[in-house]
Parts: C-alpha cells; structure tokens; sequence
C-alpha cells in the first residue's frame, strides 16, 4: 500500500513538474530541461550581437533549438543614440546593454554566450574556427545551421582615414570621439597664451567627413557640445576659433532623402548650428594634422584640424573576407556576404547572413527569361504582365515588389515580344536593391529569420519559406538642438516639439533593455529630466588634458 500510495504521489508530482515546465518552456522563461542529445535540438550558432541578433535572441524558440552565440562584445549597442553620448545629452548605460539581457529568460541562459572571435568556416564539417577570449586560444564549434551577423569594420578606402581618423560604431567610440573634442578645447583653455591664432584654430577645428545621417549627427553633437562649453565663461573666448566643417561628395545632405530634408537639414546645421556645410567636396587624403580635400572644379586645398571623423562607409571585416575568398560562389564579390532571397549564403549549405556583412540577391528573372517567356506562349494569358503578376509571386520573388513602378509598364494583357519580355525582366531584376545597412534593415532580417526558423523547422520546409522583404518604414535624424527630420514613404515632419517628442518615444519604444527605457523615461519625459535640463555629466569641465 504505501509502495502504490510512494508511486501514485511520484506519478503525480512527475506530471506536475512536467506541467510545470510545459508552461514555463511556452513563455520562454527557462530552457528545456532534458539534454540537448536527448531532445536532439539542432544546433543553431549565431556570429555576432548586431541588431539581427537583437530580434534573433528575443525571438527564436529556445526549446526547440540549441542556440550559442559568438562575439567579442559583452553589450548589445543601441546604436540611434551613439550621437547623444558624444553631445554629453545622455549617460552611456542608455546605448550599451549587456548581452545577457538577451540571452537569458529570467535568471536561466538560454543562449549560451562565447566571448570570442569568429576566424573562419570549415563548410564541410559544418564547424567555426574561433579565438576564445577567456581560454586565450584557437577552438572549432559545430553547428547544424548558421547565422553570420558579424557586420563590417572601419573604412580605409581614402589614404590615413584608418590611422587618423575617428569612427562612430560603439559607446567606446563615442566617450572617444566627446573626450577628442573636450581635451582639444581644454588644451587650448590652458594655453592660452602659449598658442598662436593659427594653432589655436587648427586645435578647434572639427572635421566630419560624410554628410549621410551619422555624420549630420555628429556635426550637430560637435556643435552642442562646443555650445555647452561656451556658455561658460572662462572658456566664451574660444568662440571666434571653433570650427566644424562636414564635408560631403553629393550636392545635398542627407543624399537619399528628399530635398525638402535636406534642405532644413543644411539650414538647420549652417544657419542654427554655425557649421560650415562643404557639398560637392571630396576628401583627397588624412594626415596627422590635416586633410587635403578638393572642391568640384576646384584645386586641393589643405584643412588643419584638430579631431577628424570618418562617417561615409564601412569595409567588410575579416571573416567576411575569408568566406569571399574561399568559397567560389562568393568569389565575384568581395564587399559583402551574396545571400538568396531566404538569406542563405551561397555556397555555404545551411547558413545565412543578415545585415551589414550581406548582400541580398534574389534568383535573377532574366537568366529564365526564354523559359519563362515558352512557358507563357502556352498559358491562356500569353507572355504578359498579367502573367507574370499570377504566377511569379513576390514571396518567391521579391523583386516582383516593383512591377508596378517600371517605366512605361505594358498594360495588363499586352502581348509582348520575347525582346519585350527578356527586357522587363531585366528592368525588374536591376530595380531590385538590397536592404541599406541600417539597424532597420537587420531587424527586418532577424525578424524574418526568427519566422523561418520557427515555423519551418526542416531543412525541406525552410525551402518553402516565402521570400524576405524589406519595407522601408522611414528614417530620422537627430540634426541639432532638438531639431530633428522625420523622413517616411507618406511624408516628412520637420523639426518642432511634437517631432522631438515623437522621436523621444520611437527610441524609448525601441530600446530592448527595460533598465535603458527606465533611464530614457526618466531624462526625456519627467518635468525635472532632459526637458528641464536633463542629464549632466559635468565631470567633462573638470577632466585634465590628456596628451
């Protein structure tokens, strides 16, 4: 009796805890009990804690995959507000969120985080070559699927940018790039009388070279700073020898937005900031202690400065170097990782690239087009637009997105002639552009990864998988002084209190770490936070020149 009434109890409590965990595994608050061999979970090894990462670990269904991440970054870094640590606006603990905020549910890690450096692929034994930071050697780690999110590292395409030059890509990069400018404004503070006007304008003049979103962050950021500082009185003096300049290649800031934005854009950086705007200006070459930029149709000219900004382009990092070299499908690109239309990296079976470090290139329409225009000859439409709109979906091919936008499209039931068709195809396939490296572009990326995984578990049904698609949702720039462009597909909204608050609540909403919104909340939106003055770090007045 008591044996029946120890087993009864023992059957019961094993179907509690079974329970017990069953719900706790649904809503992702621990990790599966049993081993990964006896679940035989396949093993899903991501590179990389970029913002594909982000959606990744806060998406992927832990239980049903065996998920390891590798990086040499112990921080998620929230990127859009880099520029408000360099205005000295906001705290860094805003910007860099520990990883194991992400990979962990509760307080069980379900990711497993690896401190290191992705080195190279063994394709054929589905391994990673990595340098483990904590055991100070070279190890393999085995995977069943892939993701490469490694994205991309300082550009070196003008000579000295990569030895002189500062990049905006992290929270470090930021406290470097705000000290750069405070220790040059100190230095000359301190020796005053020391300096001649030419030194003393040389050592205050900043330089951005790239007028994209990040460099007019960065100017405006230069420009509050500097405004910060001459606001007090022993440093008022300064005034007439502060100069920042952003140079860019285009004939308008902001070169993919509308002209309307860039048009406030430049008012607002030249006329309310007091930059010097140089448009159509191409950098030559850096040296230690100037730049040689020249004018279009003019001569090189010589520029001074005392902190120099690269802002205009990345170059591919060394794994994505290695995989374009050694893996012939990759071969005929050098710049990026070429994946499909599901993200999967040719040549490599059973990976898959997302943001910066890849290149989407859907299946080309036109390397079919005599097939498909045959197979339209026998259809009860004909080689048409109508054909082509019933039975090439954009969820296989996405470039499909744009038919409508094709100039001069035929109409609907048009017959056309094989010439014709070949020639839409092409136009189709060339209107098809790959997601631009924003933080936007690789969250859509991780989001659709998460999908495919989740809901098309096999190696078969992940083929099925619709297509990914990107959706430009618009953009924002932070210009100056809470002036700020709000650029979308429907329209723009121009500076004013309801875009900087509209702005304030998107990065606040975004922001995947709670401690960071709590911290945001509190600068951006209590009457005694960033509205009444905000965040202060006045230990930037009080720091000594460093040399």
């Amino acid at each position: 009796m008591r044996k029946r009434m120890s087993h009864t109890f023992s059957t019961i409590t094993n179907k509690a805890t079974s329970l017990t965990k069953s719900i706790f595994s649904i809503f992702r608050l621990c990790s599966p009990f049993k081993t990964d061999a006896s679940l035989g979970r396949p093993k899903v090894l991501i590179l990389g804690t970029g913002w594909g990462f982000m959606k990744l670990a806060k998406g992927l269904d832990v239980n049903s995959n065996d998920i390891k991440v590798i990086s040499p970054n112990k921080y998620f870094c929230f990127t859009p507000l880099l520029t408000q640590i360099v205005s000295n606006r906001l705290p860094r603990e805003v910007c860099e969120i520990p990883i194991n905020e992400l990979t962990y549910r509760g307080n069980k890690e379900v990711i497993k985080y690896i401190q290191g450096l992705a080195l190279d692929i063994d394709k054929e034994n589905k391994e990673v070559i990595y340098f483990d930071s904590e055991k100070k050697k070279q190890e393999r780690i085995p995977y069943d699927y892939l993701i490469i999110n490694v994205g991309n590292e300082d550009s070196n395409i003008v000579p000295g940018i990569k030895e002189y030059a500062l990049y905006l890509r992290n929270v470090e990069d930021s406290i470097k790039m705000r000290d750069a400018v405070v220790n040059c404004i100190k230095e000359v503070n301190a020796n005053w009388d020391k300096m001649s006007d030419d030194e003393k304008r040389k050592k205050l003049t900043f330089i951005v070279a790239g007028g994209g979103p990040t460099g007019v962050e960065v100017s405006g950021a230069f420009a509050e700073l500097t405004k910060n500082f001459l606001s007090k009185n022993e440093y008022k003096k300064l005034a007439p020898f502060i100069n920042i300049k952003i140079i860019e290649m285009a004939n308008k800031l902001l070169p993919t937005a509308g002209d309307k934005v860039s048009g406030y854009t430049k008012y607002v950086l030249s006329s309310l900031a007091g930059i010097e705007v140089l448009l159509e200006t191409k950098l030559k070459s850096v040296s230690k202690d100037y730049v040689v930029i020249q004018k279009e149709g003019g001569d090189e000219e010589l520029v001074p400065y005392g902190v120099f900004v690269w802002a205009s382009g990345a170059s591919p990092n060394s794994l994505t170097k290695q995989i374009c070299d050694k893996v012939e499908e990759q071969s005929f690109f050098k710049k990026a990782i070429v994946v499909d239309e599901r993200l999967q990296v040719h040549g490599i079976p059973n990976a898959y690239a997302l943001g910066d470090c890849a290149l989407v290139r859907p299946r080309k329409l036109a390397e079919r087009s005599k097939e498909i225009y045959q197979n339209a000859l026998k259809s009860s439409f004909g080689p048409t637009v109508k054909y082509l709109r019933d039975n090439f979906s954009i969820k296989a091919f996405p470039q499909m997105f744009n038919l409508s936008k094709v100039a001069d499209l035929p109409k609907n039931e048009e017959i056309l002639t094989e010439e014709d068709f070949k020639n839409l195809l092409e136009k189709l396939d060339s209107m098809y552009h790959s997601p631009p490296p924003t933080a936007q572009g690789a969250s859509q990326q991780g989001e659709y990864l998460v999908k495919l995984f989740n809901d098309y578990p096999s190696d078969k049904e992940k083929q099925e998988c619709p297509a990914f698609i990107y959706y430009w949702n618009g953009s924002t720039c932070y210009i100056y002084d809470d002036n700020i462009a709000f650029y979308t597909p429907f329209g723009s909204m121009l500076g004013g209190i309801h875009t900087k608050y509209i702005w304030r609540l998107a990065y606040t909403t975004l922001n995947p770490s709670s401690r960071s919104r709590s911290l945001l909340s509190k600068n951006w939106f209590n009457p005694f936070g960033m509205f009444a003055g905000g965040y202060k770090n006045d230990e930037i007045y009080k720091m000594n020149v460093s040399h």
